[in-house]
């Protein structure tokens, strides 16, 4: 994934080096306005731009066979096999199966998939590298497709930054880290484009998980900026040609605007206080689970994935509801 400590492009092969001066501690210091205007980074935006273009396709592609495959096993099959309404049954087989994928993904290719989800959305460790980008595009495929709920931003994000990274070390295997993370992070920029409904919001998304600041974030945000303008157009302009959508997680409509009351305040600061509680205790679950979890990985993950489906068909039993609202990213 993007990181501020990796980083990008064959034409910015050399932006770490203008300009450095000496800082305190003795070590050189890059002076931002000067590498900004050096030829190098003028080739780091245009390698920006290219990438932007192939990227995106590929993200807009991945976003279109997940949702191909959740219609299919979710909607679809059983409406051929077993008819409709679907029953409440339905998801646990999934669920298992995509314990076991992933489980078995995570543990016999290289790279562990992507960082781990227990610690939150990060991107530390620096963009995945070639050999590592099949087990993270098929455990995320695997977990996507098949209902259990992971947004598909940090997925994308990896994939972007791992495919412009690869193109950085295929062109320059000598390309320096500060070139490979510039390209990295305009790489996951260009997957994640819309995903938000906006370019600039998708931005600050990596930006925010990456921890990017300083000198590091003048000189990535241009070349981000440019190739996630880009992958914007490519995602728009294949929705146009193909219809399959734009795959945007931004709200399709917002209800009316009230006038605030002090009861309405207050409730939202008791919710406010509940959903951090609550997002507190789903992250000390999910660190206790987790060393469970690497004793037996295979058998735990599949029995976790068993509890999801159960949980899924619960819920219909119980309201009536569809389980595929408690299953699958949004």
């Amino acid at each position: 994934m993007a990181d501020s400590n990796n980083p990008p492009s064959a034409g910015a092969a050399k932006v770490s080096q203008p300009a450095a001066t000496a800082s305190a501690g003795g070590a050189p210091a890059i002076d931002p306005l000067a590498v900004i205007r050096s030829r190098a980074y003028i080739g780091a935006l245009v390698l920006a731009a290219i990438l932007g273009i192939p990227i995106s396709a590929i993200a807009y592609g991945f976003l279109a066979l997940v949702a191909a495959i959740q219609h299919y096993l979710f909607f679809d099959l059983p409406d051929q096999i077993v008819g409709s309404p679907t029953p409440a049954w339905w998801p646990v087989p999934w669920l298992v199966v995509c314990g076991l994928l992933t489980a078995l993904t995570i543990r016999y290719l290289p790279g562990n998939a992507g960082h781990s989800p227990a610690f939150g959305f990060a991107t530390g460790g620096g963009p995945a590298s070639g050999r590592e980008l099949p087990g993270v595009i098929l455990a995320a495929l695997t977990t996507l497709g098949l209902g259990a709920v992971l947004g598909p931003e940090a997925p994308l994000i990896a994939i972007g930054g791992g495919l412009a990274a690869l193109t950085v070390r295929l062109a320059r295997r000598d390309a320096p880290p500060m070139a490979v993370m510039i390209m990295a992070s305009a790489g996951s920029f260009a997957a994640i484009s819309t995903l938000l409904g906006s370019p600039v919001l998708g931005a600050f998304l990596i930006m925010e998980a990456a921890g990017i600041g300083g000198m590091t974030l003048s000189l990535v945000a241009l070349p981000g900026l440019l190739a996630s303008g880009i992958g914007a157009l490519v995602f728009v302009g294949l929705d146009k040609w193909t219809g399959l959508g734009t795959f945007s997680l931004s709200l399709t409509s917002v209800p009316p605007a009230t006038t605030p009351t002090v009861a309405t305040l207050a409730w939202a600061l008791i919710l406010g206080a509940a959903a951090a509680l609550i997002g507190w205790l789903v992250r000390s679950l999910a660190l206790w689970l987790r060393p469970i979890v690497h004793l037996n990985r295979v058998l735990v993950t599949c029995g976790l994935g068993l509890l999801i489906g159960l949980i899924a068909s619960a819920y219909q039993l119980m309201t009536g509801r569809s389980f595929t609202q408690v299953l699958f990213s949004v």
